[in-house]
């Protein structure tokens, strides 16, 4: 799961939306129909034509850098962003110019250590680099999230188990798992039989596939489901937070604390298991590194600290 950096944070005011700082002090003013989280530099914001939002890009200062104008738009990564239109999908940079044209009405993704995933009519998968060539002559069947240290699982055809790649597209394990997750604190979450375990870049199975679910390892710890019920493993497969959550909403963040959630309410956990910002909301972000994040209650749109106080309240 991507953390998004930036220290401006989209709000939504009858209706519209604008951006505050991390104080909750208002620097972009409500002004659009949809908004984005700032990344680098460069937000995703939208108006509505003919009841269909129509996306652009802003910079920090709430200048238009990028005009209103595409039915699609994805977020920048590696200086490109993915967009399309009625004359169809293209990479842009952080002037607007087109720098791949992509073809043949393939769906492009996001880049990530300079390749990106195009997916075609087939939906075979093929990559290219940032001048639009292809990065490498492989297609496969389905990619398995994002790189991680170096290697990207990828699934070559349905009859076979997942392999991991390198940067230079060599296969360097193979194995007999019908999933596989990054690669992330030297472990992969890997699902055979509807069970999950974790191996090594060697493919040795480090933690037993004994889990019903289980997810990647964050800040040494990973999320995982026994039966209905959500809890976290250390990367020694030892069970330190015994499942009791009906699901993990966020990630633990670098200050600690987890999204989860309880009774169908979502609240913060720190790595201990202890509720320290009691389960009240409908939704809840990831702490940004700036101390504070997203929440949702009855449609309204909040954002507090990692006391659990507003920081901005509660807004339609």
């Amino acid at each position: 799961q991507e953390k998004q950096p930036g220290n401006l944070f989209p709000v939504r005011q009858n209706n519209k939306w604008g951006y505050i700082d991390r104080t909750g002090r208002l620097v972009i003013k409500p002004a659009f129909d949809a908004a984005d989280e700032f990344v680098e530099g460069l937000a995703i914001v939208a108006k509505e034509s003919n009841g269909e939002p129509i996306y652009g890009y802003i910079d920090m200062s709430g200048r238009l850098v990028i005009p209103i104008k595409y039915g699609y738009a994805n977020r920048f990564r590696d200086g490109l962003a993915s967009v399309g239109d009625e004359t169809g999908f293209s990479y842009i940079d952080h002037q607007g110019n087109t720098v791949i044209r992509v073809e043949d009405g393939s769906l492009p993704t996001s880049f990530s250590h300079g390749w990106a995933a195009v997916i075609d009519a087939q939906e075979q998968v093929r990559f290219i680099d940032q001048t639009g060539k292809a990065a490498l002559q492989t297609t496969f069947v389905s990619v398995g999230g994002d790189w991680g240290e170096g290697l990207l699982p990828v699934l070559v055809n349905r009859n076979e188990g997942w392999c991991y790649i390198d940067k230079t597209g060599e296969v360097v394990l193979r194995t007999k798992f019908e999933e596989a997750e990054p690669f992330t604190d030297g472990l992969s979450a890997v699902q055979l039989d509807n069970k999950w375990g974790y191996i090594d870049k060697t493919g040795k199975i480090i933690i037993p596939l004994r889990f019903d679910q289980a997810d990647v390892f964050d800040q040494g710890l990973a999320p995982i489901r026994l039966g209905d019920r959500w809890g976290y493993i250390d990367k020694t497969g030892k069970i330190v937070i015994k499942p009791q959550f009906d699901r993990i909403a966020s990630p633990f963040s670098a200050e600690g604390l987890a999204g989860v959630f309880v009774d169908e309410k979502c609240g913060y956990i720190d790595r201990s298991g202890k509720m320290l910002i009691g389960a009240q909301y409908d939704m809840c972000r990831e702490f940004f590194d700036e101390g504070i994040t997203q929440v949702m209650l009855d449609d309204s749109i909040g954002y507090i600290d990692r006391a659990g106080n507003y920081v901005w309240p509660l807004t339609k």
